[in-house]
């Protein structure tokens, strides 16, 4: 979630200051801007971008009436949430009177926090609309420039009737100007003969019946003498309208300009890439051929950061010029096997086939970089950037519309994160809990974090070479309202989706040290692995936030190891870098979790400067004769590369005695499993067993 900047019109800081505090508790980045006065509200509308109002009642520092006129005269779009006394209902029907999205009972801070987070959604909704009603406009505006200068006999039509034409359909049938033009019927530069045929025609494009948009007639020309045509219809809108735009080809024409046309229809006339309709069409042939390998395709989408702000600021020529400047980024670094289009007003798009998928991830870094080299032609308060989503086929996507959803998401999510970065879809993200589900998760959540319910298990991490130290595994498991207790899997994805993950992992980071410390002071100096999810690494303050926790209970730096899933690290790479040389400063280490499930995270040992890394559980079933060879050399692999950069290597899901035997002889330096012990309460277990 990005952060909500919240006026708050009251005459007392304090109060403003308690109300955003316990929006930041709820997981809401507020940031508040205070206002005693009109003059302050003024100041504020007219400097800051406001996205909420929170206004007082008592004391009420200015009538709220006025508040909400400034609000339309400076073209806001904030809502207004009222907090006053839910017993006073003059108060509450005054203030819906006015213009108020909610009245609630100022003592209410669940239900304040509760309707703020809908009222941000809400906002998110009104202006994704503006945004796409923007690009309508500018696409209008575009189409209708093209269609001027066209050498193609084009008009648009409405209800039968002429409301628009270029000059070269002005001059195919005569007509001398849109004066004249408008109202005439479309029946009129169809010949006699033809009319019958080109009004069924007509009829049922419109209803939706007719299988085609074109059809070869003859025309009523401007010396009255008719010629062979193709009239060709399309869904248009002119002047924010839905209408019909007519386009119709003299058959009679040289055999240059019919190839002019099929490349225009296949073509994006700016920048010469292929436009949407030719790229989907092929992405379907080729996703739906029996003799392609359609598991090695990769999309990677793309919106060239902020364009429609600098379109309003330098005009839409330069705009263009920018689209252009980006497609010739693309053409110089993409292969003679991608794919690339312009797929939107600034979307483009491209389909990688036989790329590794890091090779693909190094393209689209590679992207990033040379976006910003772009040339604005001289507009020094413009940084050119993109976003970029990369989606990967594999064997689940079921069409080409759900494989172009899943790049879109990405990059969706690139920027929301403030753009000019890559994200990679994550299939995993979507763990198939309903809406009622996620309600009671959300529920189960706020509770145990509210009531402190949540429970800490630890699983022990037993060196296989002798020796070393005492580690555990933190796990973390929830109540339930039957009394059961879940594991993380189950409900992290809720806390995630909530932006509740970076309390749930504080909590699991502030309670391990507590029993933590308690072991250090009884004697034994052991050290605990903890999951955080790579939505915390966000949390400016987490690394020093963490010092202050070892600090307070007397801790060695190094008996805390932060561990992150590599699945969330690949597409994180100089966040995660950061992140861990942070925690390097203040004496703790890292571990990378499920490491070598898949190709693309396999060079990630290479490039972090890892303390563990922990291989994925699959791995561990080096005993299966099925497969066992391969694994056996996979995990000799990922070790033998961990090694040589001095990491320490882990085994998960050990499940019994006959994968010690390989894992010894492969040089894996720990294990960790139920062959050990089930996750448990205690922290008794006997390191002393597998000694020597």
């Amino acid at each position: 979630m990005e952060t909500v900047n919240i006026l708050v019109i009251n005459s007392g800081r304090n109060v403003a200051q308690k109300y955003l505090s316990d929006l930041r508790n709820a997981g809401i980045p507020a940031h508040g801007i205070n206002a005693a006065d009109a003059d302050d509200v003024a100041e504020h509308l007219n400097e800051d971008e406001v996205d909420l109002v929170l206004f007082t009642v008592d004391p009420p520092s200015i009538p709220l009436e006025q508040v909400m006129i400034m609000l339309r005269e400076t073209g806001s779009d904030a809502a207004v949430i009222v907090l006053g006394s839910s017993g006073d209902h003059n108060q509450c029907l005054s203030a819906m009177r006015a213009g108020a999205r909610a009245f609630i009972d100022q003592e209410q801070i669940s239900l304040l926090q509760f309707i703020v987070r809908k009222e941000i959604d809400d906002l998110s909704t009104r202006r994704a609309l503006q945004r796409v009603e923007q690009r309508l406009d500018e696409s209008e505006t575009r189409c209708r420039s093209f269609m001027d200068r066209s050498t193609d006999a084009i008009t648009y039509i409405q209800d039968g009737m002429h409301i628009y034409a270029n000059q070269a359909y002005l001059e195919m049938f005569g007509m001398k100007g849109g004066d004249e033009l408008y109202g005439i019927p479309v029946m009129d530069v169809v010949a006699d003969e033809d009319q019958g045929t080109f009004k069924q025609f007509f009829k049922a494009y419109q209803k939706g019946k007719s299988g085609e948009n074109s059809l070869e007639l003859h025309g009523m020309g401007a010396n009255g003498a008719s010629f062979p045509a193709r009239f060709e219809l399309y869904p248009a809108r002119f002047d924010g309208e839905n209408c019909t735009l007519l386009l119709i080809r003299n058959e009679g024409q040289s055999r240059e300009l019919q190839e002019k046309i099929q490349f225009l229809s296949n073509q994006d006339p700016l920048t010469g890439l292929m436009n949407r309709h030719s790229f989907m069409r092929d992405l379907e042939k080729m996703l739906d051929s029996p003799d392609v390998d359609a598991s090695q395709f990769t999309l990677v989408y793309m919106e060239l950061d902020d364009f429609r702000e600098y379109t309003e600021a330098q005009g839409i020529e330069a705009g263009d010029r920018l689209l252009v400047a980006f497609s010739e980024t693309l053409r110089d670094l993409c292969g003679k096997c991608d794919e690339i289009a312009r797929f939107g007003n600034h979307e483009f798009v491209v389909l990688s086939q036989n790329r590794a998928n890091i090779e693909v991830h190094e393209l689209a870094s590679q992207l990033l970089g040379a976006a910003k080299k772009m040339d604005t032609e001289g507009t020094r308060d413009f940084l050119p950037s993109v976003s970029i989503g990369i989606a990967f086929r594999g064997k689940r996507v079921a069409n080409s519309q759900e494989f172009l959803s899943r790049a879109i998401t990405a990059c969706n999510s690139a920027l929301a994160d403030g753009g000019d970065r890559l994200e990679v879809y994550d299939p995993l993200g979507n763990r198939g809990i309903d809406s009622a589900g996620e309600t009671r998760y959300l529920s189960l959540l706020q509770a145990a974090l509210s009531r402190n319910q949540f429970r800490l298990v630890y699983q022990p991490i037993v060196s296989l070479q002798g020796g070393g130290s005492e580690f555990y595994a933190v796990l973390l498991r929830m109540p339930d309202d039957k009394g059961q207790f879940l594991a993380a899997d189950s409900f992290v994805p809720v806390a995630e989706e909530n932006a509740l993950i970076h309390l749930v992992d504080r909590w699991v980071v502030k309670h391990s040290a507590v029993a933590l410390a308690e072991q250090h002071r009884a004697g034994r100096p052991m050290s605990f692995f903890i999951k955080v999810s790579v939505d915390t690494l966000r949390s400016g303050d987490f690394v020093d936030w963490i010092r202050q926790q070892l600090i307070s209970q007397r801790l060695p730096p190094d008996s805390l190891i932060l561990q992150l899933r590599d699945s969330e690290v690949i597409n994180r790479l100089q966040e995660t870098d950061q992140f861990i040389k942070d925690l390097h400063k203040i004496g703790c280490r890292f571990a990378l979790d499920q490491h070598g499930s898949s190709a693309d995270t396999q060079k990630l040992a290479s490039n972090l400067p890892l303390d563990f890394l922990k291989l994925d559980g699959t791995l561990a079933l080096v005993n299966d004769n099925s497969r066992g060879g391969d694994t056996v050399d996979t995990l000799r692999d990922l070790n033998a590369v961990a090694h040589d950069r001095n990491i320490l290597t882990i085994a998960k899901s050990v499940e019994d005695a006959n994968v010690l035997a390989p894992l010894w002889n492969i040089g894996v330096d720990y294990i960790q499993g139920y062959f050990l012990q089930e996750p448990t309460e205690s922290l008794s277990y006997d390191f002393s067993m597998m000694a020597g």
